[in-house]
């Protein structure tokens, strides 16, 4: 998982460094093409291509819509501010989960986790500190991909069992290309040779962050796991002020703080209100 989180963050600093010379969506397409090429690779070689084939076209174009949003969200505001900051409003993503658990999956959802939600929603306050000195508008792009990120994790627990994690990461990350070169029709830039370097290296690092998440996860407990994914900052510090001299300031510090307390908190109020059957 701590792997996981190096690789993710690196892949966000490179979309990040694309950002700064190409359009958002460009980067999405040129990110997205080198990662389908090496999902579709690996399948090949490990398992063959049937393992990718999809079983419910609905529910992964559902799924799959709201990747695409999150994302073009999530890549604009790498644009605007540091990754630092962007990284802390993404730790709001379980906290969103716990408020769709209700709709999407009929969960029963009591008074200790409402008030886990309602702190943790303080935190993204703390973070995108509104009155005198804040960071302006651009804070409802990571607020929008974190909250249709807690969507489409709340969604992913719908999908059939015999979809495999390959298919709905295949599936997923061909339809953002896709959306991607869409967007190419309202803005193209000739990407320099360095560029496309970088964000072929991106590709490959997401398509790492993914497997290495999905391996952490088959092979042990998520309350176990689940806590590192918070070295996500540490490593998001570290490209951030490696890269662009970046650090997070003590609001960011002070936001991220109260949104990992909070989360912990619901996953292990979730790890032990459902216990796996012996």
């Amino acid at each position: 998982m701590i792997l996981a989180g190096v690789f993710l963050t690196a892949n966000d600093a490179g979309a990040k460094w694309g950002t700064q010379s190409l359009p958002v969506g460009e980067v999405i397409f040129i990110r997205g093409m080198f990662a389908v090429a090496i999902i579709t690779l690996y399948a090949h070689m490990a398992h063959g291509l049937g393992v990718l084939r999809v079983q419910n076209y609905r529910r992964q174009t559902v799924r799959g819509l709201s990747m695409v949003v999150a994302t073009f969200c999530f890549v604009a505001s790498l644009h605007y501010l540091s990754l630092p900051t962007v990284t802390s409003f993404m730790f709001t993503v379980p906290i969103f989960t716990a408020l769709f658990a209700p709709t999407l999956l009929g969960e029963s959802v009591g008074l200790r986790r409402w008030l886990a939600i309602g702190v943790g929603l303080i935190g993204v306050l703390v973070l995108a500190r509104p009155s005198g000195g804040g960071i302006g508008w651009v804070v409802i792009l990571p607020i929008a991909c974190a909250a249709i990120s807690g969507f489409r994790d709340a969604y992913t627990r719908r999908l059939s069992d015999a979809e495999t994690s390959l298919a709905i990461l295949f599936f997923s990350t061909a339809l953002e290309t896709a959306f991607g070169a869409a967007s190419l029709a309202i803005e193209w830039r000739m990407p320099d040779w360095e560029i496309l370097g970088i964000l072929a290296l991106s590709g490959l690092l997401f398509v790492l962050a993914q497997f290495f998440t999905i391996e952490a996860f088959r092979t042990a407990e998520a309350a176990t796991v689940a806590p590192f994914r918070y070295t996500l900052l540490i490593s998001a510090a570290f490209w951030g002020f490696i890269i662009w001299g970046d650090l997070p300031d003590e609001w960011t510090l002070a936001g991220a703080a109260i949104i990992m307390a909070c989360g912990l908190y619901i996953l292990f109020y979730e790890s032990r209100r459902v216990r796996p059957p012996r």
